[in-house]
Parts: structure tokens; C-alpha cells; sequence
């Protein structure tokens, strides 16, 4: 949590986890998509003991992949690092496959499973759009006002492909749609590279519906598939909303951003009047004429028909992000020139 700290403090969430941690929370509503987390971990785990195991990765990665990225793995108190592990494991898959092939069964029986990767390319293209999210929170200046829109947009963004889709899930993802596509009739999946000596390696296997026993008892078909991932979905957005549904009560930190106002005079103390109630609703949660002892709601609201005039007649191309804020703030006659506006 950040406190802000004016005269009052207020408790904002630390925008730079929210999102991880919302997708954490789905994910705990729907274990069987861990069969992802598990091979994450696993394969990382694998590399960890044995240098000739690295090696052996890195030469995989060159023939199948023609990358070079070290396996990232995911920390249980580190949810931040679950979207690049994904995303990670994707790009490195074909490499992890012969390698778990060649070094252990029973999690190769799980990476040629059709579920897991149903599960896998949902998650990356799901991640992809939330650390989208997460770049903006990341930003050294947040216009905590802009925000919401974006998570709105998030939201409509998930829900239009994987929740409100009917039979078209997933149509126009990223990588689920054309995983879709490329087995839509057949499971057939062969990985094939160029090694060193130029002879050209291949491993093929067939994509299986087998239960995983570890993980779930339920064949792996799409139909079961696109039901635990459009139920993951909508868990997610109620965890969204959960945890940055409060972020459109921070839009009263307008009232201190003149370069946001209207240019028009009554548009202007319109909005205005409405950031107000914003902030007074976010500190105090009431709208009692009273909002402290002494403090008259009534007479701030005409307090700040005096004020904005005078923030407003800072030209735009000079004010920085909070200018009101810290104009008001270096004022040593602001809690006398408006007692009651000041005390909210």
C-alpha cells in the first residue's frame, strides 16, 4: 500500500501488484490451470541441478528455437514474475520439450497435453494484456485519473474474448486463436531445428486428452479446456474490480490539476465542483453538510468557486502535474484564506 499524506492520509493501493495480484487470486479459484505454474517450476528446478542439464538446454534453444534466454522461474512470494515466466516459457517451449523428453517422463507427459497447452497460450495472451496494465502503473508519473479508463479497457478487453464470446473463444488472441486454428482437426506437433553440423533435428509427438492425475481428472478436450479458462477469466475481472475498482473515486485528485480542466468557465466549475465531492467521499466517506467538526461543506463548495479561478490562471504550459496541489501547499495563508476547503 502507498499512503499519500496531505493533511489527512489516504491509503491507494500499490498499482504496480494489483494486477498480479488479481490474476493471483484467479488462479487460486482455479487450481487445474497450475499444471503451467508446475512445469514453470519444474524445468527451472531441472536446470538448477546440473550444469551439463543447462548446457544441454542452451544447445536446444539454438537448434529449436534460435534464442538464448535463461528459463525464469516463478517465486510463490512473487506473483510480479508469473506474467514474464509465461511468457518466457513460451518462447523457450519446443527447447523445453525435448528436454523433458530426454530427462523427465512425467512432466513430458504434461507439456504434450492438449490441455496444457490450451492453458499455456490462454495465460500468455491473458498476462500480455495485464502487464500492458502493469507498464502503465510503472510510470514515474501516474495520472491516477487516466488510469481507470485503462483498466476498463482491460476489462472489456477480457471479457469480450474469453467471457461474452459464445462459441468464438479466444478469436483474435494473440497465440490461443492460432494454436486453435492449427489443431482444429489434428494433434499432430512437430519440433524441428538445424543443430551445429547443419543435420536437421526433429521430434514429433501427438497432443493427448489423458488426465493428468497430479493436477485434474478430467480429459483434456477443448470444450472442458475453454470452460476452466472462461471461468479463470471472469474471476479475474471480479478480482480486477475488486482490487482497482476504487481507483475512479481518485479521479477528485483532479481538483488539483488545472491543466485538466475545461477551457470553458461554467464546464470548468462544473467538473470541478465534481472533483470535490470526489475527494470528499475518498476521505471522509459521507456528504453530511458537517464533514468535520467546524467544517461546513457548504462553505467549502464556495471556498473553491473563489479558488479555481486562481489556479486556472496559471497557463497550462507551465503547470506540472499536481501544480494546484503544491501552489496551495506552499501558501502559508491557505488554511487561513480558506479554512473549511482546507480541512477536507
Amino acid at each position: 500500500m502507498t499512503t499519500l499524506r496531505t493533511q489527512y492520509s489516504v491509503r491507494v493501493p500499490a498499482l504496480t501488484a494489483q494486477e498480479a495480484l488479481a490474476a493471483r487470486d484467479a488462479a487460486n479459484a482455479l487450481p487445474e490451470l497450475g499444471i503451467v505454474d508446475a512445469i514453470i517450476r519444474a524445468v527451472a528446478e531441472l536446470l538448477g541441478r546440473s550444469h551439463n542439464w543447462h548446457k544441454m538446454f542452451k544447445d536446444l534453444q539454438k537448434i529449436f528455437t534460435a534464442t538464448n534466454l535463461e528459463m525464469q522461474g516463478i517465486h510463490l512470494v512473487r506473483w510480479l514474475s508469473r506474467g514474464g515466466a509465461i511468457l518466457r516459457l513460451v518462447a523457450v517451449l519446443p527447447a523445453v520439450i525435448v528436454l523433458l523428453h530426454l530427462y523427465d517422463k512425467p512432466m513430458y507427459h504434461i507439456v504434450t497435453s492438449y490441455k496444457f497447452h490450451f492453458f499455456l497460450y490462454f495465460l500468455a495472451d491473458v498476462h500480455e494484456e495485464l502487464n500492458s496494465l502493469n507498464l502503465l502503473f510503472q510510470k514515474r508519473e501516474i495520472d491516477l485519473t487516466g488510469v481507470q479508463s485503462q483498466v476498463r479497457r482491460t476489462i472489456v478487453f477480457i471479457r469480450s474474448r474469453y467471457v461474452n464470446c459464445g462459441p468464438n473463444f479466444g478469436t483474435n488472441s494473440d497465440r490461443l486463436s492460432k494454436f486453435l486454428e492449427r489443431h482444429a482437426s489434428n494433434r499432430d506437433v512437430i519440433v524441428q531445428g538445424v543443430d551445429a553440423d547443419g543435420m536437421e533435428r526433429v521430434h514429433q509427438f501427438e497432443l493427448h486428452e489423458e488426465p493428468l492425475p497430479n493436477y485434474t481428472t478430467a480429459r483434456g478436450d477443448k470444450a472442458s479446456c475453454t470452460l476452466t479458462c472462461r471461468s479463470y477469466a471472469t474471476e479475474l475481472i471480479y478480482n480486477v474490480q475488486l482490487r482497482l475498482g476504487d481507483l475512479e473515486r481518485l479521479n477528485g485528485s483532479k481538483l488539483w490539476m488545472p491543466r485538466t480542466w475545461p477551457r470553458n468557465t461554467e464546464a470548468r466549475d462544473e467538473e470541478c465542483a465534481e472533483h470535490f465531492d470526489s475527494v470528499v467521499e475518498l476521505f471522509h466517506a459521507s456528504d453530511r453538510v458537517e464533514i468535520l467538526p467546524g467544517v461546513d461543506k457548504r462553505l467549502a463548495r464556495k471556498e473553491l468557486s473563489t479558488l479555481v479561478p486562481v489556479l486556472a490562471g496559471v497557463p497550462k504550459e507551465e503547470q506540472p502535474f499536481h501544480a494546484g496541489l503544491a501552489a496551495i501547499l506552499e501558501t502559508s495563508d491557505w488554511p487561513r484564506s480558506y479554512p473549511n476547503l482546507s480541512m477536507t
